[in-house]
């Protein structure tokens, strides 16, 4: 099953372009990674738009949603258990695992913010949620990651190269 999600990215893109029904929803660049979003078909709702990218100090990849077409719940949920991801090398051919996990940012009126479960309640005093999808690694310079519900829903990343 290894290079599984990568050769089903890479079959998405190539029935992309012969005309199928899969469509490239969007493409976009933000804080050095360019994210690829793909539906399998135009009537399926995309689960969550991306809005932003981050990383954080333990090498996490941080999407941070918006547009949820489901409860939180149900979608932590099935991003736990439907959801799969994987980084691989270009050049090494080397392959990681990586673990998906939605959380709950409780933004709080002193600027002060708490990460939570997608169930747990915010504190009284923080009026805004935030949902962030963690992935367990940030890709490097040469590695593409694929992840997604397969075959419905695929986001490819990878490192934009500066020269």
């Amino acid at each position: 099953m290894k290079n599984f999600l990568l050769l089903c990215g890479v079959g998405l893109l190539v029935v992309c372009s012969l005309g199928a029904d899969v469509q490239v929803e969007d493409t976009f660049v933000d804080n050095g990674y360019k994210i690829t979003e793909i539906r399998r078909d135009e009537n399926l709702k995309k689960p969550f738009h991306i809005n932003s990218v981050t990383t954080n100090s333990s090498g996490q990849l941080q999407l941070k949603l918006d547009s949820l077409d489901t409860s939180p719940s149900d979608l932590a949920t099935e991003i736990e258990g439907q959801w799969t991801g994987e980084i691989q090398n270009s050049d090494s051919g080397e392959e990681q695992d990586v673990t998906l996990t939605l959380k709950k940012r409780c933004v709080c009126g002193d600027g002060s913010g708490y990460i939570k479960c997608p169930k747990c309640t915010c504190p009284e005093n923080c009026t805004e949620v935030e949902w962030i999808l963690y992935i367990s690694k940030a890709p490097g310079p040469g590695d593409e990651m694929i992840f997604g519900r397969d075959p419905d829903f695929l986001y490819l990343v990878e490192p934009v190269v500066t020269e």
